[in-house]
């Protein structure tokens, strides 16, 4: 057991969180998992991160790293940032709830064999398509080196380029941009 994660059970939590907390924590401890602090809270590693734990103002939240791949047959998983997350998944406590200790250990020990399998969620195959602004395309088509520097970027950055540009309203501040 990690003291610092005891310091954070007594800090952050609310009277009504400490035994839930108490008890997933019991659980995952149970199934053999390192206990660390990652991102100000309690997580569990296990070939990688497997799971943490959070207190939140109205909630617990049991969230899976790589949950996208767990099996969920009792429906308890849920991802909190539709859209913007695709592996993480998690499982919400409110005040009243008891812990289904079988079950908390079940779904942890399938997380962790899925780590040490390498079994990760598949990310969309979506690609967002980088809009270069007239502008930049011109400058790109007149300096080879400049061209071939930003075509070995990452579709991210190049896009943060021409965002970066073509966002600005005056002509004057695009080019200021566009020399930066």
């Amino acid at each position: 057991m990690n003291p610092k994660v005891d310091e954070y059970l007594e800090s952050k939590a609310q009277d009504w969180q400490r035994p839930i907390l108490a008890g997933l924590r019991k659980c995952i401890l149970d199934c053999g998992l390192s206990e660390e602090v990652k991102w100000g809270a309690p997580v569990y590693v296990h070939h990688g991160n497997v799971v943490g734990l959070g207190a939140f103002k109205n909630h617990i939240a049991l969230w899976f790293f790589e949950g996208g791949t767990l099996k969920d047959a009792s429906k308890v998983l849920m991802n909190a940032q539709q859209g913007k997350t695709v592996a993480m998944r998690q499982w919400r406590f409110v005040a009243g709830d008891a812990v289904n200790e079988k079950l908390v250990k079940a779904y942890v020990t399938e997380a962790a064999l899925n780590m040490e399998r390498g079994i990760k969620t598949r990310k969309s195959a979506a690609k967002v398509e980088v809009v270069v602004p007239a502008l930049l395309q011109e400058f790109l088509h007149a300096d080879p080196e400049v061209k071939a520097y930003i075509d070995g970027l990452a579709p991210s950055h190049r896009r943060d380029f021409s965002d970066h540009i073509s966002n600005a309203k005056q002509e004057t501040t695009k080019l200021r941009r566009l020399e930066k």
